[in-house]
């Protein structure tokens, strides 16, 4: 007999063998589609970190940096610091504020009275949220007489455990103009 078709094994078998591959090319698809969403939350972070050190490290520089007094408010998690400016080119003398707040991870800059609060980017897909890491965040004042500013924000996200998600501005106090 000259039968030309397929028979039921050969269908069981052509069937079996796509599934697999379908399975397998799920899983491909997918660990991609994670790895480009992991890649784009990273990317917004950095894009977070690089927008607040600009505005902090132009201002404090521009500005011209004369004067730091720095609190920290334990019971509150807080970090804060007015900086007091006197920018030679406009004539302007005027103090800005900073508060971190170790908590909530808000960090609130700007001239007083006008403080714009920088709040931490939000993910709806990640483990865990992004938070400010408080053993190594702070605003401190280094050199003998009080010559320069560090401030040093470090971020946690557990999705990100091996890489530095923390940024430092430094800036002079009171460095003489030219």
């Amino acid at each position: 007999m000259s039968n030309k078709g397929m028979t039921s094994v050969e269908l069981i078998i052509t069937f079996a063998i796509l599934s697999l591959i379908v399975v397998g090319m799920f899983d491909i698809v997918l660990s991609y589609k994670d790895k480009e969403q992991k890649e784009a939350i990273e990317s917004s972070i950095i894009d977070y970190e690089n927008k607040l050190q600009k505005i902090i490290q132009d201002d404090l520089t521009k500005g011209h940096l004369i004067n730091v007094q720095k609190s920290e408010n334990i019971s509150a998690a807080t970090l804060n610091a007015k900086f007091d400016m006197n920018n030679s080119k406009t004539g302007k003398i005027y103090s800005t504020n900073m508060e971190i707040n170790l908590n909530n991870g808000n960090i609130t800059y700007g001239e007083t009275g006008k403080e714009i609060v920088y709040s931490l980017p939000k993910f709806t897909n990640t483990l865990d949220d992004l938070t400010i890491d408080k053993d190594k965040t702070y605003i401190e004042v280094l050199g003998d007489d009080d010559a320069f500013v560090k401030i040093n924000i470090s971020l946690n996200c557990r999705d990100f455990e091996d890489k530095d998600l923390s940024f430092s501005i430094t800036a002079p106090v009171a460095y003489p103009l030219s």
